[in-house]
């Protein structure tokens, strides 16, 4: 019996541990997840910050100027477009600072201010410095009754500029004596004319006459015809035209205009000469030799129309005054006749140049070839 019950026994916990096992093995059986590769993460590099290399500003070239002109003067304003337009075409790379009236060189220390570099640049007039500046002196000395009667205003504003440059090798030698270098000379002055106090068109109305002109390189010009030449500061002519103390002026149109000159003295002879008093933009010797070439090339472009440009606007400033003087009831006689420029020239000649030339210590030779330049080239344009 006993035998029997343990084997139902066992048959039924048999059972039962299938019936507990069943759904274990069955949890077992189920389909797998298939876990896809997890792909490696590599080590990212930390990239540093790249620093931003920032442009360095170049440090421009100034450059000292030194005027005699207040900054309210044309001059000065032409001079202004002229600097602006080497500091534009050079990058930044120049700045030039001006000082004007005078107040860093006066224009009668000039030379010694370029030579000593207390200024870089400067404008100032070689008449100034006959003893160190002897040949161009002479040519302002040369042309300024020489180029009598020539009718194109615009020429006379430039013929210093052209007979420097005939003779630049001499030019450039005599300011390299001086540590100078001649960068743009004045093309602009206007041209002279007589205003006076009674009508006087012909050489005969000037004899006796007394004339004020503008310096003693003048005066020999007048003394041939019979003028008698006088002294008279410019802010005083007003005052010698009204009371008699002058019968007649030498002067330009808007020189006319600016001092009323046209009040007491109404009538003007259009003798048409160009005076010069030979003034120029200089630098030091030493201060061009440190520029770069590309720098001075840009100064030689820009000044060279500096002359075109003083020289047209000269021109063109003639014509207003002439209109403004001739509303307020001037008298203009007709221009003086290139034959009667000619008596006028014969009268003058050229020993008195020579002369002065003999005294400045210039050499003759080269004497004889600028006058037989100015006399070829004026004759052309009369």
């Amino acid at each position: 019996m006993r035998g029997k019950f343990r084997t139902k026994l066992g048959l039924i916990s048999g059972i039962l541990v299938l019936i507990i096992a069943l759904p274990l093995l069955g949890a077992c059986v189920r389909e797998v997840e298939v876990v896809k590769e997890v792909p490696v993460i590599k080590e990212v590099p930390v990239i540093k910050e790249v620093p931003v290399i920032k442009e360095v500003p170049i440090k421009p070239i100034k450059l000292k100027y030194s005027s005699m002109y207040p900054i309210t003067h044309t001059w000065s304003q032409h001079e202004l477009w002229m600097f602006d337009e080497i500091e534009k075409r050079s990058g930044g790379r120049i700045v030039i600072l001006p000082f004007f009236s005078n107040t860093l060189v006066k224009s009668k220390e000039m030379a010694d201010g370029l030579r000593l570099g207390t200024t870089d640049m400067g404008y100032t007039c070689f008449s100034y410095f006959p003893t160190k500046m002897p040949l161009l002196t002479w040519f302002a000395i040369v042309l300024t009754p020489l180029n009598l009667g020539v009718k194109d205003p615009y020429w006379q504003g430039k013929v210093i500029v052209e007979v420097v440059e005939a003779f630049r090798a001499e030019v450039d030698e005599e300011l390299a004596k001086q540590n100078i270098r001649w960068l743009s000379i004045t093309a602009g002055e206007c041209v002279y004319h007589l205003i006076s106090t009674k009508p006087i068109t012909s050489m005969a109305d000037m004899k006796g006459a007394k004339v004020v002109a503008p310096s003693v390189a003048y005066d020999h010009m007048f003394k041939v015809v019979g003028a008698v030449p006088v002294r008279v500061s410019m802010a005083e002519r007003y005052e010698a035209l009204a009371r008699g103390v002058a019968d007649g002026a030498v002067g330009h149109y808007n020189t006319f205009v600016a001092n009323k000159w046209y009040e007491p003295a109404p009538y003007i002879w259009p003798i048409g000469f160009k005076g010069f008093a030979a003034c120029a933009e200089m630098m030091s010797l030493d201060t061009w030799n440190e520029l770069p070439e590309d720098i001075q090339a840009i100064f030689l472009e820009v000044t060279k129309e500096f002359e075109e440009r003083t020289a047209k606007m000269t021109a063109e400033q003639q014509a207003k005054d002439k209109k403004f003087l001739l509303e307020q009831g001037v008298t203009i006689a007709p221009a003086i006749t290139k034959e009667k420029v000619d008596e006028w020239l014969e009268l003058i000649g050229t020993d008195v140049f020579t002369d002065k030339a003999k005294e400045m210590g210039i050499d003759m030779a080269l004497a004889e070839q600028v006058l037989d330049w100015v006399i070829e080239e004026t004759a052309k344009r009369r």
